[in-house]
């Protein structure tokens, strides 16, 4: 009888102290063993409020249970940004819809995995930081081969209007780079399709992205950071007086594309900025390629 008691109050401290150092983790920068988080979408027929399916608001942090995919309303988003900074933290992210701050609040995107998109999307803040870092656990799970990729190739647009853009991965600052799979299709570790405008007005903008090591077709994409198929003539980065940085690293075999860095179309890149390092383009490439940088 005691011990039947003493169960359901065993279970709830048990939950309670699992709870505390999960947020404990994500409060320094860490991410707990969660490789099993679930996608998180984000669409106009998502839920809203500040809790639902598989997902949850705590503190500044939003994140998707591993028991689960959950899909959110882009107001979840905004109305928390309306005051306070947000960090998303899933499995993998798919965005199908836009983003809009009024604030100067900072958006953080974490994936365990990978973030895409499924139709072109657009964010704006009025000063936040927008940062996109997949694999983020990578330090503590050790996985080999799922990784985590940033492929928008559906367009994306982001105007921060002072605040930094960073595209990254392999942490929660995105400073190291974002991977790609060991899927053929998917080997870049970062890929832009269709649109790409990035204006930070005066922030820093960043794009690190490496690609898988393996051997694909001859004219699959296998870039460390690339650009292709754009609706429009030209793609354009501009940064104002900040700096722009797009280190892109290919390990791919046998692919024409097997670049650095590789753009199919005009690239506009921009920036006011005086010092010597206002624009950084790092190319690296270790397998084999007819169009390197």
């Amino acid at each position: 009888m005691v011990g039947r008691t003493l169960r359901p109050i065993l279970e709830s401290v048990y939950m309670r102290v699992n709870f505390l150092i999960y947020s404990l983790f994500l409060a320094i920068g860490i991410m707990p063993f969660t490789s099993s988080a679930q996608h998180l979408t984000i669409s106009t027929s998502g839920e809203a409020g500040t809790s639902g399916t598989n997902w949850s608001i705590s503190g500044n942090t939003l994140t998707a249970s591993n028991s689960g995919n959950s899909n959110i309303h882009p107001s979840v988003i905004q109305n928390h940004l309306a005051s306070n900074p947000l960090k998303v933290y899933a499995g993998s992210v798919i965005f199908n819809a836009n983003i809009t701050s009024s604030t100067a609040n900072n958006l953080s995107i974490w994936s365990n995995t990978h973030i895409t998109n499924t139709s072109a999307t657009s964010i704006t803040t009025q000063g936040g930081n927008v940062l996109f870092a997949s694999n983020v656990d990578d330090a503590t799970d050790g996985e080999a081969t799922t990784n985590g990729y940033i492929q928008l190739r559906f367009g994306i647009t982001i105007n921060t209007n002072g605040g930094n853009i960073t595209f990254g991965g392999g942490n929660t600052s995105g400073t190291d780079y974002a991977l790609g799979s060991n899927a053929e299709a998917y080997t870049e570790g970062i890929r832009f399709e269709a649109v790409i405008a990035l204006n930070s007005g005066g922030g820093n903008i960043s794009l690190r992205g490496k690609s898988y090591a393996m051997g694909v077709q001859l004219y699959w994409g296998a870039s460390g950071v690339g650009f292709y198929y754009f609706s429009g003539a030209t793609g354009t980065i501009n940064s104002g007086t900040g700096t722009i940085t797009i280190d892109g690293f290919s390990q791919t075999n046998t692919s024409t594309y097997a670049s650095g860095i590789y753009s199919q179309h005009n690239m506009t890149i921009t920036s006011a900025n005086t010092t010597a390092d206002a624009i950084r383009l790092i190319g690296k490439a270790t397998g084999t390629s007819g169009e390197a940088l």
